[in-house]
C-alpha cells in the first residue's frame, strides 16, 4: 500500500532500507531480486550479481549501523562467492549461493567492483578492496581489446560482441579502482577507462544530429542498432 503524501524522506528512506535488510538471507548473506513474484518465474528466489552490487551501495549510503552491518554481510558473500579467476558469475541461488546463472557480465562484475571500493572505504577493510582489484585484474586480462587509442571489453569470450552499456560501467569501476587501488595499478585503471571513453564518443555516438549512443557491436564486430535496447544503453 502506498504510503501517504504526508510521510517523511527519512521515513520513505527507513522503510526502503528496512526492505533492502529484509531481502538479504541470514545464511548465505545473499539479496533476493524479486519480492512476491510466483514460484514459476525464472527469478524466483535467484540473486542477480547486478543486484547484489546495487543493494550493497545503497545500504552504505545510510550510513547507520544497522545497515552497515547488513552491507558487509553481502559484501562478505560476494567476496566468498568471487571465483578463483577473480569473476562472478551472473546470478546465484539465494538460499544456497550455488551458481544459476554461469555467465560472467562484465556490467554487474563493475556494478560490484564500485560497491566494494565503496564498503572498503566505509569499513577500511582491505579483503573487500582486494576482491575489487581482482575483479577488474580478470576483466582486463580476459575482455579487454584496444587498437587505435580506444578500448573496450567484451561481451563474452567466443566472438566480438560488445555492449555499450556495461562498458559504460566499467568506466566507473575502473575510475573508483585508479583512485583507491593498493596494487599499484592505478594508472592502467585509469588509461583504459580514458580508452572506453574515446571509444564511446569516437565510434558509438551518433550526434548531433542523431543524439544517442549506439548498442554496441554484434558477435561479428558489426554496429548493433538494435532500437528495442537503444533507451538503456544512454543511462
Amino acid at each position: 500500500q502506498p504510503l501517504s503524501d504526508a510521510a517523511t524522506t527519512q521515513e520513505r528512506l527507513a522503510l526502503a532500507y528496512g526492505f533492502l535488510r529484509s531481502q538479504i538471507y541470514i545464511i548465505t548473506g545473499l539479496v533476493k531480486s524479486y519480492f512476491g513474484i510466483p514460484g514459476a518465474n525464472p527469478s524466483y528466489n535467484i540473486s542477480w550479481l547486478f543486484n547484489n552490487g546495487q543493494a550493497l551501495r545503497g545500504l552504505l549510503l545510510s550510513q547507520k549501523t544497522i545497515d552497515l552491518d547488513a552491507a558487509r554481510k553481502v559484501g562478505d558473500a560476494l567476496v566468498l562467492l568471487q571465483n578463483s579467476d577473480g569473476s562472478w558469475y551472473e546470478a546465484y541461488h539465494w538460499r544456497t549461493g550455488a551458481p544459476s546463472v554461469l555467465y560472467k557480465k562484465i556490467g554487474p562484475i563493475s556494478v560490484v567492483i564500485r560497491s566494494l571500493v565503496h564498503l572498503y572505504l566505509s569499513t577500511n577493510d582491505s579483503k573487500y578492496l582486494e576482491s575489487a582489484q581482482k575483479a577488474a585484474d580478470w576483466m582486463i586480462a580476459n575482455r579487454w581489446y584496444e587498437q587505435h587509442g580506444k578500448g573496450y571489453f567484451r561481451y563474452n569470450n567466443t566472438d566480438n560482441t560488445v555492449s555499450v552499456e556495461e562498458n559504460s560501467r566499467a568506466i566507473l569501476a575502473l575510475l573508483y579502482l585508479y583512485e583507491h587501488a593498493t596494487n599499484s595499478k592505478n594508472d592502467d585503471y585509469q588509461n583504459k577507462a580514458v580508452l572506453i571513453k574515446n571509444w564511446l564518443i569516437q565510434d558509438m555516438w551518433k550526434g548531433p544530429a542523431y543524439p544517442y549512443f549506439e548498442v554496441g557491436l554484434t558477435g561479428y564486430g558489426a554496429l548493433n542498432t538494435n532500437s528495442l535496447e537503444r533507451s538503456d544503453v544512454q543511462f
